[in-house]
Protein backbone atom coordinates (compact mmCIF):
# COMPACT_ATOMS: atom_id res chain seq x y z
CA UNK A 1 0.00 0.00 0.00
CA UNK A 2 1.55 3.28 -1.11
CA UNK A 3 1.96 6.27 1.19
CA UNK A 4 -0.43 9.15 0.34
CA UNK A 5 1.30 12.15 -1.21
CA UNK A 6 1.39 15.11 1.18
CA UNK A 7 -0.77 18.16 0.63
CA UNK A 8 0.29 21.70 1.59
CA UNK A 9 -0.97 23.51 4.65
CA UNK A 10 0.00 27.06 5.64
CA UNK A 11 1.78 27.49 8.99
CA UNK A 12 1.01 30.82 10.63
CA UNK A 13 3.40 31.88 13.37
CA UNK A 14 1.43 34.33 15.54
CA UNK A 15 3.66 33.52 18.52
CA UNK A 16 6.60 35.32 16.90
CA UNK A 17 7.15 38.86 18.20
CA UNK A 18 7.96 41.64 15.76
CA UNK A 19 11.22 41.15 13.87
CA UNK A 20 14.08 43.20 15.40
CA UNK A 21 14.93 46.34 13.45
CA UNK A 22 18.39 47.05 12.07
CA UNK A 23 19.05 49.42 14.96
CA UNK A 24 17.97 46.82 17.53
CA UNK A 25 20.21 44.21 15.91
CA UNK A 26 23.21 46.55 16.22
CA UNK A 27 22.43 47.28 19.88
CA UNK A 28 21.25 43.82 21.01
CA UNK A 29 22.61 41.13 18.67
CA UNK A 30 22.08 38.37 21.25
CA UNK A 31 18.36 39.14 21.44
CA UNK A 32 18.19 38.98 17.64
CA UNK A 33 19.85 35.54 17.59
CA UNK A 34 17.30 34.39 20.18
CA UNK A 35 14.51 35.67 17.94
CA UNK A 36 15.92 33.73 14.99
CA UNK A 37 16.22 30.56 17.07
CA UNK A 38 12.68 31.05 18.37
CA UNK A 39 11.48 31.12 14.76
CA UNK A 40 13.19 27.76 14.17
CA UNK A 41 11.41 26.34 17.21
CA UNK A 42 8.07 27.69 15.97
CA UNK A 43 8.50 26.11 12.53
CA UNK A 44 9.52 22.70 13.85
CA UNK A 45 6.79 22.76 16.51
CA UNK A 46 4.14 23.59 13.93
CA UNK A 47 5.47 20.77 11.76
CA UNK A 48 5.26 18.30 14.62
CA UNK A 49 1.83 19.43 15.81
CA UNK A 50 0.13 18.49 12.55
CA UNK A 51 -2.09 15.50 13.38
CA UNK A 52 -1.85 14.30 9.79
CA UNK A 53 1.78 13.59 8.78
CA UNK A 54 0.73 13.60 5.12
CA UNK A 55 0.28 17.37 5.40
CA UNK A 56 3.21 19.54 4.28
CA UNK A 57 3.74 22.55 6.54
CA UNK A 58 4.68 25.73 4.74
CA UNK A 59 5.01 29.38 5.84
CA UNK A 60 3.05 32.48 5.05
CA UNK A 61 5.03 35.02 3.05
CA UNK A 62 5.19 37.58 5.88
CA UNK A 63 6.94 35.10 8.19
CA UNK A 64 9.32 33.93 5.46
CA UNK A 65 10.43 37.49 4.76
CA UNK A 66 10.77 38.29 8.47
CA UNK A 67 13.08 35.34 9.14
CA UNK A 68 15.12 35.88 5.97
CA UNK A 69 15.59 39.57 6.75
CA UNK A 70 16.53 38.93 10.39
CA UNK A 71 19.21 36.41 9.35
CA UNK A 72 20.50 38.75 6.63
CA UNK A 73 20.79 41.73 8.96
CA UNK A 74 22.18 39.70 11.85
CA UNK A 75 24.91 38.16 9.69
CA UNK A 76 25.89 41.50 8.14
CA UNK A 77 27.77 43.46 10.83
CA UNK A 78 27.96 47.23 10.37
CA UNK A 79 31.74 47.45 10.28
CA UNK A 80 33.59 50.01 8.19
CA UNK A 81 36.61 47.74 7.78
CA UNK A 82 35.84 45.12 5.07
CA UNK A 83 38.05 42.49 6.75
CA UNK A 84 36.26 42.92 10.08
CA UNK A 85 32.92 42.83 8.25
CA UNK A 86 33.84 39.56 6.53
CA UNK A 87 35.03 38.03 9.80
CA UNK A 88 31.79 39.08 11.48
CA UNK A 89 29.75 37.52 8.66
CA UNK A 90 31.30 34.09 9.26
CA UNK A 91 31.17 34.32 13.06
CA UNK A 92 27.51 35.27 13.12
CA UNK A 93 26.67 32.81 10.37
CA UNK A 94 28.19 30.07 12.51
CA UNK A 95 26.02 31.14 15.46
CA UNK A 96 22.86 30.87 13.34
CA UNK A 97 23.97 27.48 11.99
CA UNK A 98 24.60 26.15 15.52
CA UNK A 99 21.16 27.37 16.66
CA UNK A 100 19.55 25.63 13.67
CA UNK A 101 21.45 22.40 14.32
CA UNK A 102 20.43 22.40 18.00
CA UNK A 103 16.72 22.89 17.33
CA UNK A 104 16.74 20.43 14.41
CA UNK A 105 18.24 17.74 16.63
CA UNK A 106 15.65 18.34 19.35
CA UNK A 107 12.92 18.17 16.74
CA UNK A 108 14.16 14.87 15.29
CA UNK A 109 14.28 13.32 18.76
CA UNK A 110 10.63 14.24 19.27
CA UNK A 111 9.73 12.78 15.87
CA UNK A 112 11.48 9.55 16.83
CA UNK A 113 9.44 9.37 20.02
CA UNK A 114 6.28 9.69 17.94
CA UNK A 115 7.42 6.93 15.60
CA UNK A 116 8.06 4.64 18.56
CA UNK A 117 4.49 5.12 19.81
CA UNK A 118 2.04 2.64 18.31
CA UNK A 119 -1.43 1.77 19.55
CA UNK A 120 -1.89 -1.66 18.04
CA UNK A 121 0.99 -4.07 18.64
CA UNK A 122 -0.24 -6.48 15.92
CA UNK A 123 -0.12 -3.76 13.28
CA UNK A 124 2.95 -2.01 14.69
CA UNK A 125 5.36 -2.80 11.85
CA UNK A 126 3.04 -1.72 9.04
CA UNK A 127 1.86 1.35 10.90
CA UNK A 128 5.36 2.46 11.81
CA UNK A 129 6.53 1.99 8.22
CA UNK A 130 3.69 4.08 6.79
CA UNK A 131 4.04 6.82 9.38
CA UNK A 132 7.82 6.82 8.94
CA UNK A 133 7.60 7.39 5.20
CA UNK A 134 5.00 10.14 5.64
CA UNK A 135 7.05 11.84 8.36
CA UNK A 136 10.25 11.62 6.32
CA UNK A 137 8.63 13.14 3.25
CA UNK A 138 7.19 15.90 5.42
CA UNK A 139 10.62 16.38 7.02
CA UNK A 140 12.29 16.90 3.67
CA UNK A 141 9.69 19.45 2.63
CA UNK A 142 10.40 21.31 5.87
CA UNK A 143 14.11 21.07 4.97
CA UNK A 144 13.29 22.84 1.70
CA UNK A 145 11.42 25.49 3.65
CA UNK A 146 14.39 26.05 5.99
CA UNK A 147 16.74 26.19 3.02
CA UNK A 148 14.53 28.89 1.53
CA UNK A 149 14.42 31.15 4.61
CA UNK A 150 18.15 30.56 5.24
CA UNK A 151 19.35 31.03 1.68
CA UNK A 152 21.42 34.08 2.69
CA UNK A 153 23.28 31.92 5.21
CA UNK A 154 23.85 29.17 2.65
CA UNK A 155 24.96 31.52 -0.14
CA UNK A 156 27.21 33.84 1.82
CA UNK A 157 28.44 31.95 4.90
CA UNK A 158 28.70 28.29 3.87
CA UNK A 159 31.62 27.86 1.49
CA UNK A 160 32.12 25.02 -0.97
CA UNK A 161 35.78 24.12 -0.86
CA UNK A 162 37.43 24.16 -4.34
CA UNK A 163 37.84 20.71 -5.88
CA UNK A 164 36.37 19.06 -2.79
CA UNK A 165 32.93 17.68 -2.03
CA UNK A 166 32.68 19.43 1.30
CA UNK A 167 31.50 22.71 2.77
CA UNK A 168 32.91 24.89 5.54
CA UNK A 169 31.65 27.69 7.74
CA UNK A 170 34.17 29.80 9.66
CA UNK A 171 36.79 27.11 9.10
CA UNK A 172 34.63 24.20 10.31
CA UNK A 173 33.25 21.49 8.07
CA UNK A 174 29.46 21.69 7.81
CA UNK A 175 26.53 20.48 5.70
CA UNK A 176 24.29 22.48 3.44
CA UNK A 177 20.90 23.23 5.03
CA UNK A 178 19.09 20.37 3.29
CA UNK A 179 21.92 17.87 3.85
CA UNK A 180 22.00 18.85 7.53
CA UNK A 181 18.35 17.81 7.80
CA UNK A 182 19.15 14.47 6.17
CA UNK A 183 22.17 13.85 8.40
CA UNK A 184 20.48 14.69 11.70
CA UNK A 185 17.50 12.54 10.66
CA UNK A 186 19.85 9.59 10.12
CA UNK A 187 21.62 10.20 13.43
CA UNK A 188 18.55 10.70 15.60
CA UNK A 189 15.76 8.76 13.87
CA UNK A 190 17.75 5.82 12.51
CA UNK A 191 20.50 5.97 15.14
CA UNK A 192 23.25 5.53 12.52
CA UNK A 193 25.79 7.61 14.42
CA UNK A 194 27.47 7.02 17.76
CA UNK A 195 27.10 10.73 18.57
CA UNK A 196 23.31 10.62 18.39
CA UNK A 197 21.58 11.88 21.52
CA UNK A 198 20.00 9.56 24.04
CA UNK A 199 16.22 9.86 23.78
CA UNK A 200 16.06 10.29 27.54
CA UNK A 201 18.97 12.71 27.57
CA UNK A 202 19.71 16.07 26.01
CA UNK A 203 17.42 17.64 23.49
CA UNK A 204 14.13 16.80 25.14
CA UNK A 205 13.92 20.00 27.13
Amino acid sequence: MSTPRPTQSIIWLPVLPARPSGEEIAIKPTATLQWIEHSFIAIYSAHLSHPDPTTIPTLDLRSKLAIYTAVHEYCTPRESDPIARRRGLYLRGEEVYIALQKQLRKHCIRVRNLLLTVEDADAAAAKTSNVYMARYEQHMHVADLMKNVLRFLERHCIIREPDEHRYTLNGHEVYTIKDLHKEVWKEEILKLDDNASDLAGEGMG
